[in-house]
């Protein structure tokens, strides 16, 4: 799952960025061991030194809190002695070396969802107890985005199984967008490469075409047919260069809106109802007539002919035809 390929993520780069201060600190709370105040105040010292930390304490090997729980801005002392044995981290493994990272719990403070670090504190080969550290899932580094080179992993999802159970008594219906398909490719195509749009969904079945811009990125727009055969919608989307970040080429997008017009025209059983398409970040979503859904990279989309989707039984696709376009356009 994506989610849990994100947390991993979070989870190596939290690794990453607390490892040397918390070892400095194991360090100086196992020369002090054995005097609650001075854990305090260490930990109160170097609280500030971890990244994102929210609260430091430490407890022995039988689960009592052995220092005050320290905060980047104040110190509770009330706490110490208390049990953490029904702490989410005790139901893993604690480190007898190094550090140990808990799964995802949420604050018994105020319902965050957190993780915790504990890091093992020893005498040479004895251990004394342990430091954790706890940090909202929140205020982790936030993950940069798959670049080129590292293609979204491919997902299906099926879908409502009385629509696939009766998915070969079913004839795919001519809608409005079929009915001038060519145009509709090269209007979203000129949308994609020259005015801004970034992410669509074409809903061919039902004739809708959803956009988004990249100046409201936050809001879509909804196009009938009326509206997207519009001679005012280039006027309406001025002319932008095409965004320097989009990992899709402006040569790919082309491809792809002939692949959608191929799957959508193949088969009068397993036809595509509705394709997304993102240059931003390069993925393709494919819903078919079976209700299944599909999610991948541009690359691995481009890379899969007809007889892949639809089998041996597809129809020879209709041949490309130039559509003349307003000079607006």
């Amino acid at each position: 799952m994506w989610i849990d390929k994100n947390i991993g993520q979070k989870k190596r780069l939290l690794s990453g960025c607390i490892k040397k201060p918390m070892l400095k600190l194991v360090r100086h709370c196992s020369s002090h061991w054995g005097n609650p105040d001075q854990l305090t105040k260490i930990l109160h010292q170097q609280i500030e030194s971890i990244p994102n930390c929210q609260l430091l304490y430490c407890f022995d090997v039988m689960g009592k809190q052995f220092s005050g729980s320290v905060f980047k801005h104040g110190t509770d002392m009330s706490v110490l002695g208390q049990s953490l044995k029904d702490r989410p981290y005790f139901q893993g493994l604690l480190p007898y070396n190094g550090m140990a990272l808990s799964s995802i719990y949420l604050s018994a403070k105020n319902q965050q969802p957190c993780i915790t670090a504990t890091f093992a504190i020893k005498n040479r080969q004895d251990l004394l107890g342990f430091v954790a550290a706890d940090f909202y899932i929140n205020d982790l580094p936030r993950i940069v985005r798959q670049t080129s080179e590292q293609k979204c992993d491919w997902t299906q999802y099926k879908g409502d199984p009385s629509i696939r159970s009766t998915v070969f008594m079913q004839k795919r219906s001519t809608s409005l967008f079929d009915q001038r398909l060519d145009r509709v490719i090269y209007l979203v195509y000129i949308l994609l490469r020259k005015h801004g749009i970034f992410h669509v969904q074409i809903d061919f079945s039902s004739s809708r075409l959803v956009i988004w811009s990249t100046d409201t990125p936050c809001d879509f727009q909804v196009l009938s047919v009326d509206e997207l055969f519009s001679n005012q919608l280039m006027q309406t989307y001025e002319k932008q260069p095409y965004p320097s970040d989009a990992m899709v080429p402006e040569s790919t997008i082309m491809d792809v809106m002939s692949q959608f017009k191929l799957l959508r025209q193949a088969d009068e059983t397993i036809y595509l109802r509705s394709g997304t398409f993102n240059i931003i970040n390069g993925t393709v979503g494919l819903t078919f007539s079976c209700d299944g859904y599909h999610l991948m990279s541009v690359n691995e989309f481009l890379s899969k002919d007809i007889q892949f989707w639809i089998g041996n039984t597809a129809a020879p696709p209709q041949p490309w035809r130039n559509i003349p376009m307003l000079e607006s356009a």
